[in-house]
């Protein structure tokens, strides 16, 4: 079973993304206060530690990767869109999209968009560092 890593929030474009211990996801719309968050499709972003331990030697922060979940131990990139995950008691997620295939960059985004995952929020709820991960099944 998974668990969450690092939580982040988005205050401004073009800056890295601020550490929490806990953050508020909102069904249909994302994280409370992420500059990201509105309804559709790309609602939460969520990588994995094993992603980004690639580029550790760069001494890059964790919120440089644009990510609001960081997770380890379950690789939720090998997963179909469409599948429902569980975060703690009470949010669950649905996967919308792996990476973003279309977009060509040379630099630490490069993992963001080819093992990134981008879900909406189905039942929101507050999201705690340590909480577990769990993968449930399709409708």
């Amino acid at each position: 079973m998974g668990k969450v890593s690092n939580l982040f929030i988005g205050k401004e474009r073009g800056t890295a993304k601020i550490e929490y211990d806990t953050i508020e996801l909102k069904t249909d719309f994302g994280v409370i206060n992420d500059i990201h968050a509105t309804e559709g499709r790309h609602q939460i972003s969520i990588l994995s530690k094993k992603s980004i331990d690639k580029f550790k030697a760069n001494d890059l922060t964790l919120g440089t990767f644009e990510a609001n979940i960081i997770i380890e131990n379950i690789d939720l990139f090998k997963l179909a869109v469409g599948t429902k995950v569980k975060f703690g008691k009470e949010v669950i997620l649905e996967i919308t999209q792996i990476g973003k295939k279309d977009v060509l960059i040379e630099d630490h985004y490069n993992t963001m968009y080819h093992e990134g995952i981008f879900a909406k929020v189905l039942h929101g709820g507050n999201l705690k560092k340590d909480d577990l991960i769990e993968v449930t099944l399709n409708d």
